[in-house]
């Protein structure tokens, strides 16, 4: 039976209130059992490609489960780019197995702190180099627009209150939003692994000036090739992001939500969140700037 809420004005069925089991998405990875949760992650990443198929499954009564949310938006992340340094301290150790650095020698110890900061921080002869070209091209301002769509919206109690959109919903949706991280995540561990699979099979070559490259500077020389040729996909699914986040986000106040004046209330929110991934981008570019000025005039002038 379909019934209409005298406060808000919408329809729902008697079942989501009267059985707490409709309170849970049969598929969704916030309310599948453990054993299950492999498919539920797939199934729910193929609905997020999709924003007006998450948000006609995903609605408001579904039980918001933080936990999950916050494996989805940090745990992965944060265990991708684990992995990826896993395999490149692997291949240091590998050296260090192999004989080609010895166990003593203080460039082991340089290196495997290398393989465990690459590509955020960088330690060479005593100097330390910080690289934020990933986080200021790449993260950075994704993160910040898709946090600015749930900040605004918290910042909107009235038309939050008219359609019952609670806190945890926005959490919901920020959670979902930030899943770029993830992504940039496995493409860092698809090429730290490939970096290390390249380097294992070419232990000594000869570069263009005549020099032998052992198997030590592959992994860096791969590395960082393979960076090159990614770099520029990468950027491209950075836009592409853009322009998912705000279909997801229009989806998610005019079907989820369903706010009064969603349409306008998106596009206000669309360029907040624009105008604000511009600025911290501006911001930190100059951060960097600083940083690298700083760093030559040691190695210049030490």
């Amino acid at each position: 039976m379909e019934m209409t809420c005298s406060e808000c004005g919408h329809g729902f069925l008697c079942r989501d209130v009267l059985n707490p089991a409709y309170g849970r998405l049969a598929g969704f990875w916030e309310h599948e059992p453990r054993r299950r949760l492999l498919p539920a992650f797939v199934r729910t990443l193929g609905w997020l490609v999709l924003p007006f198929l998450f948000w006609r499954r995903v609605q408001l009564h579904h039980t918001v489960r933080p936990a999950r949310l916050i494996v989805w938006a940090a745990v992965l992340p944060v265990s991708l780019l684990l992995l990826a340094a896993a395999a490149r301290v692997a291949f240091v150790l590998s050296l260090a197995i192999q004989g080609v650095v010895s166990w003593r020698d203080p460039v082991l110890f340089e290196m495997l702190i290398n393989a465990c900061t690459m590509p955020f921080v960088q330690f060479s002869h005593g100097h330390v180099y910080v690289n934020l070209d990933t986080t200021v091209l790449l993260l950075t301002p994704c993160v910040t627009a898709a946090a600015m769509y749930p900040l605004m919206l918290f910042l909107l109690p009235v038309s939050r209150k008219r359609s019952r959109v609670r806190l945890a919903n926005l959490c919901r949706g920020l959670a979902y939003g930030l899943s770029i991280g993830a992504l940039l995540a496995a493409i860092e561990l698809v090429i730290s692994a490939s970096a290390t699979a390249l380097a294992l099979t070419r232990p000594v070559t000869i570069n263009p000036y005549g020099f032998r490259i052992d198997q030590s500077h592959q992994f860096h020389i791969r590395y960082y090739e393979l960076w090159e040729l990614a770099i520029l996909p990468t950027l491209l699914l950075t836009m592409l992001f853009f322009v998912w986040l705000a279909w997801f986000w229009n989806r998610a106040i005019v079907r989820g939500f369903m706010l009064s004046q969603g349409g306008l209330i998106w596009a206000l929110l669309t360029l907040t969140a624009l105008l604000a991934s511009v600025v911290v981008s501006i911001v930190f570019s100059w951060f960097e700037w600083q940083i690298t000025v700083n760093y030559l005039s040691q190695l210049i002038f030490p």
